[in-house]
């Protein structure tokens, strides 16, 4: 993204249009809207208020991961053609998450063949809406923006990396810069959420060939957390609960 830009982060509670300059050390906050959850119709009334208020220039989009859906294909040599890979990927949507995928919009990442792909959806009518205003130029995934810019620092990160939400959680598990595993939950407490990154790093463990080249760690997407804050109890929990010795939390890379 460019240094000085106009930023709308949809998040399961909130859309918020902010200013990112070059000069400032994190982005100035516009005009926010609550949510009363990750309810689309909700959010796409609050993102044409909020847009109908503040008629941005060029505006870059960026999802919360309640809004999303993730999976990490197996490759197929026998897959082609996009055309192929996109029944694929819908096909094992159906079946992962039990949705008619057609509410949905399904992009795939490349990536290096033989290497797993990984499937992000996000409601169609959100993407239908968010099409209406001419100024956006992308919308991405906020927890694959900041996986991105953690990857330039550290490209063989093994471990996890985690967007807290209000009662839910997104998290990505790498070995050596791979995404291994990816989910979204909802939890009650932290050792509800340790309980389900703990189910998916377990089945990372076991596959062929765990020998991560640095020691596991864990990642928390901003906003980063205040001091003895619910938000970093939260991580140190889940941190602690993999055995991870070491945890931090990202810069605001927005």
């Amino acid at each position: 993204m460019r240094s000085n830009a106009t930023l709308l982060l949809v998040a399961a509670r909130s859309v918020t249009l902010c200013a990112r300059r070059r000069s400032a050390p994190a982005p100035t906050t516009i005009d926010k809207r609550r949510l009363a959850g990750p309810v689309v119709e909700e959010a796409c009334a609050a993102i044409q208020q909020v847009l109908q208020a503040h008629p941005p220039g060029r505006l870059f989009v960026q999802l919360g991961s309640a809004w999303s859906r993730l999976m990490v294909l197996p490759w197929v040599d026998q897959l082609t053609s996009e055309d192929r890979w996109g029944n694929y990927a819908r096909a094992r949507f159906e079946q992962v998450y039990g949705d008619d995928s057609d509410g949905w919009e399904l992009r795939l990442a490349r990536d290096l063949p033989g290497r797993g792909r990984l499937a992000v959806a996000w409601p169609a009518a959100l993407g239908t809406e968010l099409r209406r205003h001419k100024s956006v130029r992308s919308v991405r995934l906020a927890l694959l923006e900041h996986l991105g810019l953690l990857l330039e620092h550290e490209p063989q990160f093994s471990g996890c990396v985690l967007e807290l939400e209000a009662n839910g959680a997104g998290f990505l598990l790498l070995v050596d810069g791979e995404i291994r595993r990816v989910r979204w939950c909802r939890f009650g407490d932290a050792e509800g959420l340790l309980a389900a990154v703990r189910s998916e790093w377990v089945a990372v463990e076991s596959a062929e060939a765990f020998e991560p080249l640095q020691p596991p760690a864990l990642a928390l997407a901003p906003p980063a957390p205040e001091r003895r804050s619910e938000r970093g109890r939260i991580a140190g929990v889940v941190a602690s609960g993999l055995g991870f010795g070491r945890s931090f939390a990202l810069p605001g890379w927005v």
